[in-house]
């Protein structure tokens, strides 16, 4: 694997997150201890598509570069998923949330922007699903709706979990290395992911920044997409279960409340956001 790509995918996240903050660019919201940050997660985006473009045009000499296989479908999710978080953290309205909230508010034709992410994310699942049909072991080639279904909940999961600082980067990275493990093939990818990622996990402790729904669902979906890049289908299903529960669960419950009292949890969360 070639080293320069986290490295890349770290430098360019820093760089666009300084930028972005001198600039004034970043959306601000309260965090959970009511102080003002910005929302920058969309430079963990740009941060992973540097690191994936520089393994594409490095294998093409820097010229003629044309994203084709999984890096193309991993940039799809990417671009799509932090354009649609970056509307709704910018524009978003917070009195509305939940799968069930966005829908019931748009059945009373009030279209807010968690519908248009909710939709426009769904859309974009299938389509990364359907490029990655034939993909992994054979059985689960075939099966491009439960591998759609992965994307989309996996994107939502992620978003979920970044409740608190480092929560959600921090289930990310486990995740992805174990997909890594798992597959060497996508090591280049994967790569991308990690040193973004790392690259983010500082500023998220220190408090100096938030994920939002553009670093989340973007960590999410990419996690998805690795990882139904290769599962067999018995895996994919198992997945897409395990996430209808959690999915479940966090609508009807409090995970922050869940955790807190939890002594096990509540430890390992307070030491994973500092």
């Amino acid at each position: 694997m070639d080293l320069m790509i986290p490295l890349v995918a770290i430098v360019a996240t820093l760089l666009v997150f300084w930028l972005g903050s001198a600039a004034r660019a970043f959306p601000v919201a309260a965090n959970f201890e009511g102080k003002s940050i910005p929302i920058a997660g969309i430079a963990v985006a740009i941060g992973i598509l540097f690191g994936l473009q520089w393994d594409l045009a490095s294998n093409a000499g820097f010229r003629g570069t044309v994203w084709t296989g999984k890096p193309a479908v991993a940039g799809i999710a990417i671009l799509a998923f932090a354009v649609l978080g970056y509307v709704d953290d910018r524009w978003g309205d917070r009195t509305v949330s939940g799968f069930g909230g966005h829908i019931r508010s748009a059945l009373r034709g009030r279209i807010t922007t968690g519908f248009i992410k909710l939709f426009g994310g769904g859309l974009t699942a299938l389509l990364c699903g359907r490029l990655l049909m034939d993909s992994g072991w054979e059985a689960a080639g075939t099966l491009w709706l439960l591998k759609s279904a992965v994307i989309a909940l996996s994107a939502n999961a992620l978003n979920l979990l970044d409740t608190r600082p480092a929560r959600a980067a921090c289930a990310f990275v486990g995740l992805v290395a174990a997909s890594l493990v798992c597959d060497r093939t996508q090591a280049p990818i994967i790569a991308a992911g990690l040193g973004a990622a790392l690259a983010w996990l500082p500023l998220d402790r220190r408090r100096l920044a938030m994920l939002g729904d553009a670093g989340s669902n973007v960590m999410g979906a990419f996690l998805g997409v690795t990882f139904v890049a290769y599962a067999r289908w018995e895996a994919v299903a198992s997945a897409l279960v395990a996430l209808v529960v959690f999915h479940v669960y966090a609508e009807r419950r409090s995970l922050n409340a869940d955790i807190a009292a939890t002594p096990t949890l509540r430890k390992l969360d307070e030491w994973i956001r500092g």
